[in-house]
């Protein structure tokens, strides 16, 4: 948005840091899997009948749909834990949203926009996670930016900030050039 910048964070902080100014409201998280540390990605490969630690050919159509099936089982999963954890630690009256899973591109290769809102009954927005994820064939890539009153660090200060946040995260997800494998 006008008057932010956004740039790689220092060190082993963040992936992505979001200032205004001299204000840091937040950042944009990164992480980062290898197969053999997400046993559940490499059995979800087998299913959508992709060879675990082959490289996805981005110019398959066909690839490239498999690799998202294995996207939309991690949201399923990701989301159900998520879920199941809110029920537990929202309060009466607070309500779990899915937000609409959308295939996009996290630069080349096949991505899947997913995440969720807490609300309040009264219509308030709790809470707003933003999550990217994408898939090479090796490796599983995760970012994630968020609006959380809980002093979650790297939370953005207010689900509006997060709102008016999310094109430009769009943007820059669409032109990153994560390493292929």
């Amino acid at each position: 948005p006008p008057g932010w910048t956004v740039e790689p964070c220092e060190g082993q902080g963040p992936f992505l840091c979001v200032s205004t100014g001299d204000a840091f409201p937040g950042s944009v998280e990164l992480l980062h899997y290898t197969l053999d540390q997400r046993q559940d990605v490499y059995g979800w490969m087998m299913d959508a009948d992709l060879e675990p630690g082959r490289p996805i050919d981005l110019d398959d159509p066909e690839q490239t749909r498999r690799a998202r099936e294995v996207l939309h089982a991690l949201r399923i999963d990701h989301m159900g834990v998520v879920e199941e954890d809110r029920g537990i630690t929202y309060p009466a009256g607070r309500s779990f949203v899915l937000l609409d899973p959308e295939e996009v591109q996290v630069g080349r290769l096949p991505g899947l926009f997913y995440g969720f809102a807490g609300v309040d009954e009264d219509g308030q927005t709790y809470e707003r996670w933003l999550t990217y994820a994408a898939l090479d064939g090796q490796n599983l890539y995760i970012l994630t930016a968020f609006y959380d009153p809980s002093d979650t660090p790297g939370s953005l200060p207010s689900d509006e900030a997060l709102l008016a946040f999310a094109p430009h995260l769009r943007d820059i997800v669409a032109g990153l050039r994560l390493p292929e494998a």
